[in-house]
């Protein structure tokens, strides 16, 4: 859930009147949550059909964190908790936004993001878990059923951008749907306002604790994280965390959730190293300057308080390769594999630093090695294929990736976008150019997708057995091009 949320009819309602006004700053108020009722107007897979768009968006108006072991981390996370929640009528999305304030939010369709601030401010597993279970709550409840009934009054590419401006703290490219955005968030009446947003945050309490339960995870890392956010906004005063001003936090909310998780059998998972190391990796992948982040890995191995822990020092592997001193960082994680030889994180960050330290036969066997243990697991697989490109070995790569894409029932998008860098060097550029359709369908971007179709069938090389195959492709992506158009009304 998410402030922003709060004000989505208010906005969507905005938007079919407002034509270009003139906002000075953002007014923070906490506006309504949507009703739990479902919306006869809008079908599941109109509501996905938005989402999609929606994601879109995102895409253009955020920075998404796109490492395929992290995203198979919290994807994998997420989707544990789906299965233990309600049935949805749509596959579940989970996706990680760099930005270093403490926020979540739910979008239509079960598109669930999570800003990296927030992983790094959970403590542990079950904190994290109890904030997706929070917002799989909002979902499966339908708090914004209403949001999607007036969004079906817009045109879809329009509902998408309002919901990408008022989602992302009003940070769409748009000026003009951010202003829209502004003016929304300071109507109604604040006691009704907040009453209705207890209610719903209760509701969406009670089921992402049943859900943790049923998950396996300890109910009391929602309270706890509640708990801990309340304190540092004590502390720092105005300086509240992005959280609590979407995610109202009362001593009376924390009590409840802790008398409700008192009632669950002990016992339940409350932490893991798997979610401790992939925090580490986010802090590295998203660091802006490997040097400095590396200094302080430094710091902390040589400074009074004691030695780097173990997920701190895969961190600093992890920093050393990233700053280029790839062979100190193949030391280090020669031990960590050695003392948990079938972790997929070592394996990964150990062939990763082969490769920078100019080994690249001992990377491909350190990721031929893995998939021995772990067979067809997608991440290694994606990462070994990246380095069988990298050197040289593009016909292995093409192979292997042929088998990723056609063995899985929901193929990543950079299966295929590498899958079209491997057909390319191959000089198969009409198959390059399908692989890419497919990457550009994933992204939801199915004009783009419909373009590489026709670049194909124009291709040199094109085979009349892959011709056909492209045809029919194309015919399909056309006909959910033009459905698109006629449902957005072009408004």
């Amino acid at each position: 859930m998410n402030v922003t949320r709060y004000s989505m009819v208010a906005l969507l309602s905005a938007m079919m009147t407002i034509s270009g006004p003139t906002v000075a700053q953002e007014t923070r108020i906490k506006l309504p949550d949507i009703a739990s009722s479902y919306s006869a107007n809008l079908s599941p897979q109109q509501e996905y059909q938005l989402g999609n768009a929606f994601m879109q968006q995102i895409r253009q108006d955020a920075s998404l964190v796109r490492d395929p072991e992290v995203d198979d981390y919290l994807n994998a996370l997420g989707h544990k908790l789906v299965l233990a929640a309600d049935p949805q009528p749509f596959p579940f999305t989970f996706f990680i936004i760099q930005d270093p304030t403490i926020n979540a939010f739910a979008a239509p369709g079960g598109f669930i993001g999570v800003h990296t601030g927030l992983i790094f401010a959970a403590r542990s597993e079950d904190e994290l878990a109890a904030v997706l279970a929070h917002e799989i709550s909002h979902v499966t409840q339908h708090h914004m059923a209403r949001a999607y009934e007036a969004a079906s009054k817009l045109s879809l590419p329009t509902a998408a951008a309002v919901l990408a401006a008022v989602l992302l703290g009003v940070g769409s490219h748009n000026g003009q749907l951010g202003e829209a955005a502004l003016v929304a968030t300071q109507a109604g009446s604040a006691q009704y306002q907040i009453n209705f947003t207890r209610h719903d945050e209760r509701e969406a309490d009670n089921i992402g604790m049943q859900t943790l339960e049923r998950a396996g995870y300890d109910p009391h890392g929602m309270p706890e994280f509640f708990q801990r956010m309340l304190k540092q906004s004590q502390l720092y005063g105005d300086q509240v965390p992005a959280f609590l001003l979407d995610h109202p936090v009362t001593t009376a909310r924390i009590a409840d959730s802790e008398a409700r998780a008192d009632q669950y059998p002990k016992g339940g998972i409350k932490d893991r190293l798997t979610f401790h190391l992939m925090k580490e990796r986010l802090k590295v992948i998203t660091a802006s300057d490997p040097q400095a982040l590396l200094r302080d890995y430094r710091r902390v191995e040589e400074g009074p308080a004691g030695k780097l822990n173990t997920a701190q020092r895969y961190g600093y592997a992890l920093a050393l390769t990233a700053a280029g001193q790839a062979q100190q960082a193949q030391a280090l994680l020669k031990r960590l594999h050695k003392a948990d030889p079938d972790r997929i994180a070592y394996r990964i960050a150990l062939a990763d630093a082969d490769m920078q330290a100019g080994a690249p036969s001992q990377a491909l066997e350190e990721y031929r090695s893995a998939l021995t243990i772990y067979p067809g697991n997608e991440t290694i697989s994606t990462y070994y294929a990246q380095a069988l490109l990298n050197s040289g070995h593009t016909s292995d790569a093409e192979k292997l990736l042929q088998t990723l894409s056609s063995a899985s029932d929901r193929p990543s998008a950079d299966i295929y976008r590498l899958l079209a860098q491997a057909h390319r060097k191959s000089g198969h550029i009409a198959r390059s150019h399908e692989a890419m359709a497919q990457y550009y369908h994933l992204e939801g971007e199915t004009n783009s997708a419909i373009e590489q179709l026709r670049l194909a069938l124009h291709s040199a090389d094109l085979q009349p057995y892959d011709a056909t195959r492209i045809k029919a492709r194309l015919k399909e992506f056309e006909a959910e091009a033009k459905k698109a158009s006629k449902h957005s009304g072009d408004k």
